[in-house]
């Protein structure tokens, strides 16, 4: 295996983690920002899309679900990446996007719209302490699924510039 595809499935496989087992932020004590808490989430979301806590018109948190989504399956996208240059490309941008803006907003304070966003896809642990697995790292707000995300799709994107033996 050529390092463009290891590349691509790694990454995909440490965003997968990142995204469903690990946590990106803990909103609460007891709620978390991660895959199946957004998941969980889905129907109370929809349901009460007209009087949101955003303050924004229904359209856009029908539009962040959509987003949401994509964000939730981006790994499969970087997985395929193994075969096809241009997925693994396209699968890196959103998760990328999300754990930059998570971290820029940890450490500087900017994007402040970016955890009510994430806090409204956040949900109670499945398993206490165990699933979601949250371990912040030094004082910061991001957890260690924060750092998964951006790592995978780091290696996920590189492996969209890196030549394939089969395409030369």
């Amino acid at each position: 295996m050529d390092t463009g595809k290891f590349l691509a499935l790694l990454g995909g496989i440490i965003t997968f983690a990142g995204t469903w087992w690990l946590t990106l932020f803990a909103v609460s004590a007891t709620e978390f920002a991660y895959a199946v808490g957004g998941i969980m989430q889905y129907s109370n979301i929809i349901a009460n899309a007209a009087s949101n806590a955003l303050g924004v018109d229904p359209w856009v948190i029908y539009l962040l679900v959509v987003f949401y989504s994509i964000y939730l399956i981006s790994f499969i996208f970087q997985l395929l990446g193994g075969k096809s240059r241009i997925s693994a490309f396209i699968g890196s941008i959103l998760p990328l996007a999300v754990g930059v803006m998570i971290m820029v907003y940890s450490l500087f304070g900017s994007f402040s719209i970016i955890m009510p966003i994430m806090g409204t896809f956040s949900g109670d642990a499945v398993i206490e302490g165990w699933f979601p697995f949250n371990y912040v790292i030094g004082s910061q707000i991001e957890a260690i699924g924060t750092y998964a995300i951006i790592f995978g799709s780091l290696l996920a994107f590189i492996s969209a510039f890196i030549p394939r033996k089969d395409q030369y």
